[in-house]
């Protein structure tokens, strides 16, 4: 009897956080996120003036060296994504396709949807639209400037603002899960982007093993598509393969093929061991939390997921 009354207590006491932790990711976390943020920003500043203190000839090396190593990967992509623009019709083009077809029709959609005068209207259109994405746009806007107002506050309040919430009990409360959560958080996101720069560097190589001119700017964009949920390097290889197909290069279609499968594959199988490991979750809860995630948050629940997971856990250990 005993032990059912645990179970009981237990469970609802479980089921109570989860609910508590849902309605905060959902609709209370959007609204103070950009506190949260400047927050977050404005220890870093404090952290990184601490330690630049201690090594600022060593700080100043490492800063140059990357800015340096940005600048020259930003021009070399900068040199392939204006080669690539200045022959975008000769590379949307294939030959036998009629204009009255299906693949001369989707050829001259392609080349509409890439010409400048298109997208400049189109973008001009979308952002006076009042019915478009002007609230979202503008939002976005409003949301960036209150956590830049908000960390160069903090940054000069920062000793009294941490000080006060030291002293009091849920700010101790906060300021202990906000560490574990920022911790797991980190760890979430290095995970990520190893498995990110893992697929990007596998498309750069297998673009350059075929002799592709833009291997670097195109393995990127892919690593990037790849790192976003539902669309993966299937929305870049698989139609490239369809074109190769239509342009008779049968085994390059094939080879395309391979690489989206074989791609989303290694993220399938990688996701859960990197992210399990770094942040100390078994895989099989982690990828559970990813879907669940997706499911009540939309395309965030990739991040939103695993983090509500970590929250309900802390909050049920803490508690």
């Amino acid at each position: 009897m005993e032990q059912r009354y645990h179970f009981i207590k237990s469970g609802t006491k479980l089921l109570g956080i989860t609910l508590v932790v849902f309605v905060f990711m959902k609709w209370i976390l959007p609204m103070v996120l950009p506190f949260f943020i400047a927050y977050y920003i404005a220890s870093l500043v404090r952290g990184a003036k601490e330690k630049e203190k201690r090594n600022p000839i060593l700080r100043l090396f490492l800063t140059i060296g990357i800015i340096g190593l940005v600048i020259m990967v930003g021009w070399y992509l900068s040199q392939e994504f204006l080669e690539l623009w200045s022959r975008r019709e000769e590379l949307l083009y294939w030959e036998g396709a009629e204009e009255s077809g299906l693949i001369g029709q989707l050829y001259q959609k392609l080349v509409q949807q890439f010409d400048g005068e298109h997208l400049s209207d189109e973008l001009i259109r979308k952002v006076a639209s009042p019915f478009g994405g002007m609230r979202d746009t503008l939002g976005g806007f409003v949301a960036v400037a209150v956590t830049a107002v908000a960390t160069v506050l903090m940054i000069g309040e920062y000793d009294a603002l941490r000080e006060k919430l030291h002293k009091n009990a849920l700010g101790q409360v906060i300021v202990a899960l906000g560490k574990d959560l920022s911790v797991a958080g980190g760890d979430y996101l290095r995970a990520q982007g190893w498995i990110m720069l893992i697929i990007t560097g596998i498309c750069i190589l297998a673009l350059f093993l075929v002799g592709n001119p833009y291997a670097v700017l195109v393995g990127i964009a892919i690593g990037i598509c790849d790192a976003l949920p539902f669309i993966g390097t299937s929305l870049v290889f698989v139609p490239w393969a369809i074109v190769m197909f239509f342009q008779g290069s049968i085994w390059l279609g094939i080879y395309y093929l391979i690489l989206a499968g074989g791609t989303s594959l290694l993220r399938q199988f990688l996701e859960p061991k990197f992210i399990g490991h770094r942040v100390g979750a078994n895989p099989l809860a982690v990828l559970i939390s990813i879907y669940l995630g997706l499911q009540f948050y939309g395309i965030w629940g990739v991040v939103l997921g695993p983090a509500s997971a970590f929250l309900i856990w802390e909050i049920y250990r803490f508690t």
